[in-house]
């Protein structure tokens, strides 16, 4: 009676059992079915999710470098700007971009959008004004659509972040972040090859000069991206689509989520935890310092690296080109850091060796040493040092939030 009795219990046991769970990587007896299986769970997610929200981060990061390109191709010339002017529009573009971009995550977190209709949305009026750039004819003109430009790419890199983060455990999490970090350092590499392309070709096409026909045509790439988000960018977890997560799918995922990081009820953050928590929480202002700190380098050399390699004497066009293997040392890196930190589930001395290449780059720009070859160097410890941001992401997405 007893051994039917347990039998009946055996068959009657609830998928969220967590025996024999191992919480880092998620996985556990009742759930995993086959090794097999959850592999093909896991590469589906990274054939779709990775590469989407990459692709918009790509993107959004080669309009925000057009600004450099265009700016040794005659923007100057051409808008007539002040002596500061070309500054105070890289500058004006950041102040909306912080503002906006915390209530931007809150609007999302609230999943009354699902996120492929909001990421489409952003792209497409962000890759609009992008493309406007190259059809103003004033300085007033350039600050305006720069600071629109800064509330409509807030949006981008914390939904896309966040999106992955939902999707992944911790352990899952380190390389897709390295990953989407690596399109966003693709997208600056490949804007100074489409930038000399451009000029070269179309410089005077249709009464446009170069630096406009750089703006135009990388503002229409965006907007064709925020079509591919519209179609293919995932929902939450909870409400994945039939094409993206097939039910039995959608169920062992959530249920691995769970497993890894605790119970959510909703699939969000300030469901499980007062919002009030989450913005007094000091683990989450410091790591946002670092990533701020962080993020001044990565803005610094994709705002000022096409001038500082012209103030050394080279052609704009040659220029161009010398950026991409600064950013491709920048993907190497990233790729190795994080790959090593993941693989001895250790972070601490690879962030700060990748803080100490940055210094380093700092401090040769900063005793502004003459010789052209240091100085182009100091570009490359600063690029190298980009590992640093995932990490410090991957900390405030997982650790803080209990992945």
């Amino acid at each position: 009676m007893s051994t039917s009795m347990e039998k009946t219990a055996s068959k009657t046991e609830p998928i969220s059992s967590t025996k024999n769970i191992d919480f880092d990587s998620g996985y556990h007896e009742d759930l995993a079915g086959t090794i097999q299986t959850d592999r093909a769970l896991l590469w589906r997610r990274d054939v779709v999710l990775v590469p989407v929200t990459g692709l918009l981060y790509m993107i959004m990061f080669l309009d925000r470098t057009a600004i450099a390109n265009a700016h040794i191709a005659g923007l100057d010339e051409g808008l007539n700007l002040p002596s500061e002017g070309y500054g105070v529009a890289l500058s004006l573009f950041y102040i909306p971009f912080v503002l906006a971009e915390v209530p931007s995550n809150l609007l999302l977190n609230t999943r009354r959008i699902p996120p492929n209709y909001y990421l489409g949305a952003m792209t497409f009026l962000l890759g609009t004004l992008a493309m406007c750039q190259g059809l103003t004819e004033s300085y007033g003109g350039l600050l305006a659509l720069r600071f629109l430009m800064g509330i409509f790419e807030a949006a981008l890199p914390g939904a896309c972040t966040f999106l992955i983060s939902m999707y992944y455990t911790k352990r899952e999490a380190s390389i897709r972040f390295a990953w989407f970090f690596n399109f966003a350092l693709a997208g600056p590499m490949f804007s100074g090859l489409l930038a000399y392309a451009i000029v070269e070709n179309l410089d005077g096409t249709g009464g446009y000069e170069g630096w406009r026909w750089i703006f135009i045509i990388e503002g229409l790439i965006t907007v064709f991206f925020a079509l591919i988000a519209l179609v293919f960018a995932p929902n939450f977890p909870g409400k994945a689509q039939k094409w993206f997560l097939k039910y039995e799918q959608k169920e062992r995922l959530i249920a691995t989520l769970e497993a890894s990081r605790g119970h959510e009820e909703k699939g969000t953050v300030s469901d499980a935890v007062p919002i009030w928590r989450i913005l007094t929480d000091w683990r989450i202002h410091l790591f946002t310092m670092c990533f701020f700190c962080c993020d001044i380098t990565a803005s610094s050399i994709s705002a000022f690296m096409t001038t500082i390699l012209t103030d050394l004497g080279y052609e704009s066009t040659t220029a161009q080109l010398m950026t991409m293997p600064v950013w491709a040392a920048g993907i190497v890196s990233t790729f190795v850091v994080t790959w090593a930190a993941s693989y001895f589930n250790w972070r601490f001395p690879f962030i700060y060796a990748c803080q100490c290449c940055q210094l380093v780059g700092w401090i040769i720009m900063r005793v502004y040493v003459p010789a052209a070859g240091v100085r182009y160097a100091a570009l490359f410890f600063m690029s190298v040092g980009e590992p640093f941001r995932p990490k410090v992401l991957q900390n405030t997405t997982s650790d803080t939030l209990g992945m």
